[in-house]
């Protein structure tokens, strides 16, 4: 059916299965032990993807090997209540599109790096500064090494370019707090955001230094009423380990640009339980996010550009995906639904849909999966008259290597 697909991945698949044979890892944690107070804990990720992505104009199949994902991780404990996470990432080493070249030298890269301070000895009032993910909605904060349906939300962090961050994450302050028995959280930031550049006064013509503007503001709360999930980062599945029912939602602003959204979570074992092997399990999540660059429209009905990101127009997200996990096969079906709707009626055209399905198999639990998903794109039209095709297909196979 996809002659140019047949060959590689079918040795993607193959490999797979090959090292699906390997033994389970250890499961002792790599720590460095300074003294009772004092430790340091290491770990690693690795995600390779063989990637498979039709082209609308020529519809043939771009292939391509690459790194998805490679971290080194280091976190510990500095003295009583203060603590600190560290770790690189090389994303997309490798990867080739119609846009892009295989590259293989890009390097790592700083990803997260802060230090928390528990003010008062206790969860209720802790302080997080640094390099960190900023809190809007459960996917802009998910685990990537628990993923249930392959990846992150293609939508989920479209004000990225606009605030200056990177993949989420910015620099800044973040108060959190655990409460009632730890089923509330609630975290509230200022960060760095959108820097703007040098001006010129307009009476002396002098250079009027740049970065002046004020700071980004984010908040989020989240209430879980059965499990608590406390820390960094929550899971995307917990595989049978723990009953998660949780909705949160957050805000995010920065002069005229805004975000808002909400989110769903549940994560629930089923049927018996075995000690050695687990449980069964449903997940399910939904994420809704509203941005909004802030320029609105003309009286003319044309786009205006006098906001803090003039690209970023009025649009809304849904991320959403289902799985079941089959504890005795290793094995975890789901299904993935994605889409961005632009509000004004001069961008509907922008608009689009992405369906996916696929499985999960876990050697090892998270330690070690395989990944495969098949995705349809839809875009609202046609987005250029070279197109031949306006619907396009996404092959991708994933493996991860991980410990932490």
């Amino acid at each position: 059916m996809l002659p140019r697909l047949r060959r590689p991945f079918g040795f993607a698949l193959a490999a797979g299965l090959a090292l699906a044979l390997l033994p389970d890892p250890a499961r002792a944690q790599v720590v460095i032990k300074v003294n009772d107070t004092v430790n340091f804990r290491l770990g690693f990720q690795y995600q390779q993807w063989a990637e498979y992505l039709q082209d609308p104009i020529s519809q043939g199949y771009q292939q391509s090997f690459f790194i998805r994902r490679v971290r080194l991780y280091a976190a510990g404990n500095l003295a009583k209540d203060v603590s600190f996470l560290f770790d690189t990432d090389q994303p997309a080493s490798g990867r080739s599109t119609s846009a892009l070249t295989k590259d293989l030298s890009t390097g790592l890269r700083v990803n997260d790096a802060f230090g928390e301070w528990k003010v008062f000895s206790n969860d209720q009032f802790i302080l997080d500064v640094g390099k960190m993910l900023v809190p809007v909605t459960r996917g802009s904060l998910q685990s990537t090494s628990s993923h249930l349906s392959l990846d992150g939300g293609t939508f989920t962090f479209l004000q990225g370019a606009g605030t200056q961050s990177d993949t989420g994450r910015d620099l800044g302050f973040q108060l959190k707090s655990y409460l009632a028995s730890d089923h509330l959280e609630i975290r509230g930031g200022v960060f760095d955001g959108f820097r703007g550049p040098t001006t010129t006064d307009p009476v002396t013509k002098a250079t009027l230094a740049g970065s002046r503007n004020a700071p980004r503001w984010v908040g989020r709360v989240v209430y879980n009423f059965f499990d608590t999930e406390k820390g960094y980062v929550p899971v995307g599945t917990n595989l049978g380990k723990k009953k998660i029912l949780a909705i949160g939602g957050g805000y995010d602003t920065q002069n005229t640009y805004s975000g808002y959204g909400g989110d769903f979570m549940i994560d629930w074992p089923i049927g018996p339980v075995d000690a050695a092997k687990g449980q069964n399990a449903v997940t399910a999540h939904v994420d809704y996010i509203h941005f909004d660059g802030g320029c609105g429209l003309t009286a003319t009905g044309t786009r205006a550009t006098n906001c803090l990101i003039p690209g970023l127009f009025k649009q809304e997200e849904i991320f959403s995906d289902l799985g079941f996990y089959l504890v005795d096969l290793h094995l975890q079906p789901f299904v993935r639904f994605e889409w961005n709707g632009f509000v004004d009626d001069i961008d509907h055209s922008r608009s689009s849909r992405r369906y996916m399905g696929g499985f999960n198999y876990y050697v090892a639990q998270q330690n070690m999966k395989i990944t495969a998903a098949y995705e349809r794109i839809v875009p609202n039209v046609v987005g250029a008259a070279t197109w031949k095709t306006k619907n396009t297909n996404h092959f991708a196979v994933q493996i991860q290597f991980y410990y932490f």
